[in-house]
């Protein structure tokens, strides 16, 4: 195996042993060649003196023993580093691995992409089921047909109501704080609407109920693209209600406060899209040769490449986990 292969495959602890070894295994090398060097000059001190008289004996050499004794201290001090860098790697991936494994369910490879929307994002018990996905959007002045624009049928109202009005979802008691709310001591009961123990299943233990903002987001849009078409749905009370009659029944949403709630939906969009801020870009073809500057006949391209996080999974679990409340 190359060596940056079993240097990739050691770890945090791994890394910190080899690093300290290495170190210390330095020194005690520099001083082996020191101690042979000197050795060496003894025994050529020795030589050269073998013509002297015995008054003048040369100096007695250090003992083997000692010799050795030196070795297995230096021996002991390495096993000592080796252990205490160990111990010191054992702390630190102790302390890192709970982190990575937050979202690691049984059965399934951690997910960095829930990872990071954990990160980036405020709690919420969606981001178990999380996904991304790269694609072109569509545009409807490029051809594109979505079902979702143009004037409104009864068709294109049940295709709009399947995405946002959807069922609530129940949030853990304990979560609260993670939304930045507390409950209030002295109020008897809860600020909040609860759900109590048993839904939406037998074996939920209950929580705070809450919207998801996706599904809010759509409901606004949803209530901006009817204000844009008011005049293409049967007014209220009036025989093109029936079933019958093409046009769509006016939408209770245009039928009271309906500018006050145009306004509650553009401010709440215009939020979002500055909270999200979107920085993908997207390029602009050019008409003619493209020589021309300013480009003439030019147009943007809407369907450019976007990184996704997929519906479907939300609009699942809001089914098969949320509850529906009903408005008093």
């Amino acid at each position: 195996m190359p060596f940056r292969s079993t240097l990739s495959n050691l770890g945090y602890s791994g890394h910190i042993i080899l690093a300290g070894w290495l170190a210390y295994d330095g020194v005690m090398f520099w001083k082996r060649q020191t101690s042979f060097n000197q050795e060496y000059a003894a025994i050529q001190d020795m030589d050269s003196v073998g013509s002297h008289s015995s008054a003048n004996p040369p100096l007695e050499q250090p003992s083997h023993h000692w010799g050795c004794g030196r070795v297995m201290l230096g021996f002991a001090w390495q096993v000592m580093l080796c252990t205490a860098m160990f111990l010191a790697g054992s702390v630190i991936t102790a302390a890192i691995l709970p982190r990575q494994h937050q979202f690691h369910r049984p059965g399934t490879a951690l997910s960095t992409d829930r990872q990071c929307a954990a990160q980036l994002g405020v709690y919420s018990p969606l981001l178990e089921v999380v996904e991304y996905e790269e694609r072109n959007w569509t545009d409807p002045a490029a051809g594109a047909v979505s079902g979702y624009v143009g004037r409104p049928t009864r068709e294109m109202e049940r295709k709009w109501d399947a995405i946002s009005n959807v069922p609530a979802i129940v949030i853990p008691f304990e979560k609260l704080p993670l939304l930045n709310r507390t409950e209030d001591p002295s109020r008897h009961g809860s600020r909040f609407v609860t759900a109590r123990a048993g839904v939406p299943h037998p074996s939920s233990p209950g929580g705070y109920v809450g919207v998801t903002e996706v599904f809010h987001h759509l409901h606004c849009l949803n209530v901006l693209r009817q204000h844009v078409w008011r005049d293409a749905y049967a007014p209220a009370g009036a025989h093109g209600e029936a079933e019958e009659d093409e046009r769509p029944p006016l939408p209770a949403t245009l039928r009271r406060e309906a500018r006050a709630h145009a306004d509650h939906c553009v401010d709440t969009l215009r939020q979002a899209l500055m909270c999200t801020a979107d920085v993908t870009p997207y390029l602009i073809y050019a008409g003619g040769d493209g020589s021309d500057w300013p480009p003439k006949d030019s147009r943007e391209d809407f369907e450019g490449l976007h990184k996704c996080r997929r519906f479907e999974p939300l609009l699942k679990y809001v089914w098969d986990n949320g509850i529906v409340v009903r408005p008093q």
